[in-house]
């Protein structure tokens, strides 16, 4: 039985996917509770966590949240959708990629234990 210790690092990056699901998830809270869904109903955004400040920058970046000027923001709907359709795309291909090679791995080393009988 492996030890707790050594289990535990392979729930690191659940809990930091988490982690940026729950940041994304009140920054589009946050915008739509002030109303800002259109540059004209730009809001000020600032935040004192680091996670929330680098996830606000990356749906900057994405473009599912613009900025109007310097420090104004709003929520584009549209493209806050396609973002999150690709973002659960790519975690798809990533958990199939990781099933996929488990189940190689799997397959190895039962092939190797009958050869070693």
């Amino acid at each position: 039985m492996p030890h707790p210790v050594v289990a535990a690092p392979t729930f690191l990056p659940l809990i930091i996917a988490l982690a940026i699901r729950r940041a994304e998830r009140r920054i589009r809270q946050d915008l739509l509770d002030a109303g800002a869904v259109a540059a004209s109903a730009a809001v000020p955004l600032s935040y004192d966590r680091s996670l929330r400040r680098k996830r606000l920058r990356r749906l900057i970046d994405a473009g599912a949240v613009r900025e109007v000027e310097p420090g104004q923001y709003y929520l584009d709907e549209g493209e806050w959708t396609r973002y999150h359709h690709d973002r659960r795309r790519r975690g798809l291909i990533a958990v199939s990629v990781v099933v996929a090679l488990g189940g190689l791995a799997f397959a190895v080393a039962t092939i190797v234990s009958w050869r070693s009988n």
